[in-house]
């Protein structure tokens, strides 16, 4: 409680933790939107799972699914690299 008080929630890594959810949702959203093009009447979804009215176009899925991944692996570098620093800091290390 304390760690997380005085340090994590003074950094960006809440920031971080919800880019990384929220991209975790989409990927998931989108995974299901590329498996189910052939499926007669499926409604493509988003992370707000709203249906739209447009059939699936799988060309944009695959653009989407692409772009989610790249956010997600940067989010996940960025937060990776904060706390490597964040426990040199803890154990006294420089390098």
């Amino acid at each position: 409680m304390l760690v997380r008080d005085l340090i994590l929630n003074k950094t960006s890594v809440p920031l971080l933790n919800k880019v990384l959810n929220v991209t975790s949702l989409r990927h998931r959203a989108v995974s299901n939107n590329i498996s189910n093009v052939n499926t007669v009447n499926y409604k493509r979804k988003d992370i707000d799972f709203a249906s739209y009215l447009k059939s699936v176009d799988i060309d944009q899925e695959m653009a989407d699914l692409a772009e989610n991944h790249l956010v997600y692996n940067i989010g996940s570098q960025i937060i990776s690299r904060q706390f490597s620093a964040l426990k040199k800091s803890i154990s006294g290390r420089i390098s």
